[in-house]
């Protein structure tokens, strides 16, 4: 979940407007054969460079951003690259909506080239008031995301169209921010030990892809989010907040990148720092070979925008990726390690 600047977590009941859902061979236009594939070096975000958001490719370096989609009457944000690099999942709310309000949000794809915009997962589908947080498996044949009610959200798997939806969780306590190991074997996600709905205990844990007993790895009593793989499947990255909000000139609190050594985890191995520098950092996303982390960040002396960058993993040579921009880039999608 994207920390943004506003209390957290951001989901709020609301009426829903349900809308049927695409299917293999339906009639709301699911992807045709992709035209295209995406090279390794590029990736994908989002923006609202526009004035709304859309998704955007540009190389690794920064350079040569184009827009993928255009849609004024939308918000599309989350953009997330298939393993075979062909297709790129990616949510959509109302124009002025973005991650604000998970009630809202509907699952789409699109092939490489940002043509065959299909929907997937329909506002309301299922019965869920809320979704998010959607990843392919290494395999590119299943998804993962949350989805439920308020008080009962879980992780969930369905096959590649969105369909066949299986609970993978069943926890008292919200379960969000599912990714997959390199293996396609593990989940990591996001719960709180106690069975409270409160994240500010939120802790990462893992589950086994096809479900079954959650083990909890941090005992940290921070808030945590978003834990990722790297691709050799030795290092979980994940948010933290470090300071919560309200702390003197940090109004929103601050969050940092930790990773954590999944070979020798432990009370006696805490989480290490990628980068914790009194700002808002967020959204870690491996680059292919794990040589980087780029995630999006925005300064408390800045201009209150979220622009990409990428670190290594060790914390050394932080580099803005988009910079002189004046709106929102956030979201960086280097693509799923393909198993």
């Amino acid at each position: 979940m994207k920390i943004r600047q506003v209390a957290l977590p951001v989901l709020s009941l609301l009426l829903l407007a349900v809308i049927p859902s695409c299917t293999p061979g339906g009639g709301c236009g699911c992807t045709a054969p992709p035209s295209s594939l995406l090279s390794s070096t590029q990736l994908a975000f989002d923006s609202d460079r526009t004035g709304n958001y859309e998704i955007y490719l540009m190389n690794i370096d920064g350079t040569g951003a184009r827009a993928l989609t255009n849609d004024r009457t939308q918000d599309s944000w989350w953009p997330r690259i298939s393993p075979d690099r062909s297709r790129i999942l990616f949510y959509r709310t109302p124009a002025g909506t973005h991650d604000a309000d998970y009630t809202k949000t509907s699952l789409w794809v699109m092939n490489a080239d940002g043509s065959g915009t299909s929907r997937l997962i329909a506002n309301g589908a299922n019965g869920w008031q809320f979704q998010g947080h959607a990843e392919w498996s290494p395999d590119g044949q299943k998804l993962v995301m949350f989805a439920g009610a308020a008080t009962n959200l879980q992780i969930y798997v369905t096959d590649s169209f969105g369909l066949n939806a299986k609970t993978i969780t069943s926890r008292p306590s919200p379960n969000i921010d599912p990714s997959w190991s390199p293996d396609g074997a593990t989940i990591a996600f996001i719960s709180s030990p106690n069975g409270t709905t409160s994240p500010t205990d939120y802790e990462v844990f893992t589950v086994p892809a096809a479900g079954g007993a959650a083990t909890r790895l941090t005992n940290d009593g921070l808030t945590d989010n978003d834990p990722y793989y790297s691709p050799d499947g030795m290092t979980l990255a994940f948010l933290t907040q470090t300071l919560p909000p309200g702390s003197p000139g940090k109004p929103l609190g601050t969050w940092g990148i930790r990773k954590l050594n999944l070979a020798a985890a432990g009370p006696t191995n805490p989480p290490g720092i990628v980068i914790d520098d009194g700002q808002i950092n967020s959204k870690p996303d491996w680059s292919l070979d794990g040589s980087l982390i780029r995630f999006h960040r925005t300064l408390y002396f800045g201009n209150g925008k979220f622009s990409i960058f990428s670190i290594r993993p060790d914390g050394t040579g932080l580099l803005e990726l988009t910079p002189g921009q004046t709106t929102n880039n956030e979201f960086p999608s280097a693509g799923a390690v393909r198993h």
